[in-house]
């Protein structure tokens, strides 16, 4: 009795690889359906961030470039309106720093009666500005070269921010002694905690701005 020979099946590759092919086509189609769909779903808040932001980054930059009331003024207006209002519902850590130190700088110039422009603001004022840009192009998914920005008496802006978060080591004046034997109250030495900075550090701290408990 003839003995049956086993039988071999044989892989008919010019019907799987195309098979294949169209299923991985399919598969990266839907794969790229999602990530559009998901940047459309994050639009309204990108055009939204990128418009709040470049309106922070020009405010400040009015303030250390002009001298001119009727520009001057509108922009210091806009600056506080932006950073205690909408600005931080979209910004990222690295902007609120910025937007902090320029916030300090901003007050003790005029506070000292710094001429306008205020030039003390300019390497603060480019500094947020490569932030914002930071901060836009990662939103947006857009590639550019590195830009280097030259900076006045400083080397660059991460040594900026660290020198002006540094706490001062001023010692507060005496207090003045009334003649009736009494001493007027001695103004508070210490400063006010930023309600913006506290709430930043809570979300993200960063040992340059945050300081240790």
């Amino acid at each position: 009795m003839a003995s049956r020979e086993p039988r071999t099946s044989k892989v008919d590759w010019k019907i799987i690889i195309p098979w294949a092919l169209t299923m991985l086509g399919l598969a990266l189609g839907f794969v790229q359906y999602l990530d559009k769909a998901a940047f459309e779903a994050r639009k309204p808040f990108i055009e939204r961030q990128t418009e709040l932001v470049s309106k922070a980054v020009e405010a400040v930059a009015v303030l250390a470039t002009s001298s001119d009331d009727k520009v001057w003024m509108p922009a210091k207006d806009t600056f506080y309106q932006l950073y205690w209002g909408q600005l931080s519902m979209v910004e990222n850590a690295n902007v609120a720093s910025w937007m902090v130190v320029a916030r300090r700088q901003l007050e003790a110039a005029v506070a000292s009666g710094e001429p306008r422009p205020l030039k003390s603001l300019q390497n603060i004022s480019l500094c947020l500005a490569h932030a914002g840009r930071d901060l836009v192009l990662d939103a947006w998914k857009v590639k550019l070269d590195t830009v280097s920005i030259e900076l006045t008496g400083v080397e660059n802006c991460a040594k900026l921010l660290a020198e002006a978060s540094a706490p001062s080591t001023k010692e507060p004046p005496a207090p003045d002694i009334d003649p009736k034997g009494g001493a007027d109250a001695a103004p508070d030495s210490k400063a006010e905690p930023d309600p913006k900075l506290s709430q930043d550090c809570a979300i993200n701290p960063d040992p340059k701005l945050c300081p240790g408990p």
